[in-house]
């Protein structure tokens, strides 16, 4: 038994959780069948809800601080007395 392309991770957990029930299979077992890692079986006996998906804390993109910081840095570079 694969897992389908398209399941969503809750009914993943819901079917690890009903197969270790009421087959008895072991973590490595379901971890074998669902082709999932250990912990996400784990995971999934713990809480028949996973966890929410973490945010990139992610920093501004180049084009943030735009053409001021170019300059800035092109003013730096320049020799001295040259305007």
């Amino acid at each position: 038994m694969e897992v389908a392309e398209g399941m969503s991770r809750v009914g993943l957990f819901e079917k690890i959780w009903r197969d270790r029930e009421f087959d008895g299979l072991s973590m490595q077992g379901l971890a074998r069948r669902y082709g999932v890692h250990r912990r996400t079986v784990c995971q999934a006996l713990v809480s028949a809800v996973p966890l929410e998906r973490k945010r990139p804390v992610g920093r501004p993109c180049a084009g943030v601080g735009g053409v001021a910081g170019v300059d800035r840095w092109d003013l730096d570079r320049r020799p001295v007395g040259a305007v």
